[in-house]
């Protein structure tokens, strides 16, 4: 636990719980849509290119965070809001990208 302090006085608490519910928020995991984690290069203009192949079909990206896996690559979590994500994970591992994993939310 967390204390949460103002003016010297206890005002409340964040919980384990809390900190877990943000992070389910920040990614998105009960969002409708497709979240997909991918392995990149991590080097200058990975992220545009991701960003660039979502933008040509269409796909509105809702969620990200990247985890920097080792000095060559990231791993990239990005939520979509489409169910299909073929067409765009074809474009992504054309350019060089990785799909780890694929999870649909029909929400």
């Amino acid at each position: 636990m967390l204390p949460v302090v103002e003016d010297d006085r206890l005002i409340g608490v964040i919980t384990e719980s809390d900190i877990l519910d943000s992070f389910i928020d920040v990614l998105g995991f009960r969002d409708q849509g497709t979240r997909l984690t991918i392995e990149a290069l991590d080097e200058p203009g990975v992220l545009s290119l991701l960003t660039g192949i979502t933008a040509k079909h269409q796909a509105n990206i809702q969620h990200l965070a990247v985890h920097r896996g080792n000095l060559d690559t990231s791993v990239v979590v990005v939520g979509l809001n489409t169910p299909n994500t073929d067409a765009i994970e074809a474009d992504l591992t054309a350019a060089g990208m990785r799909i780890l994993a694929r999870r649909t939310n029909a929400g």
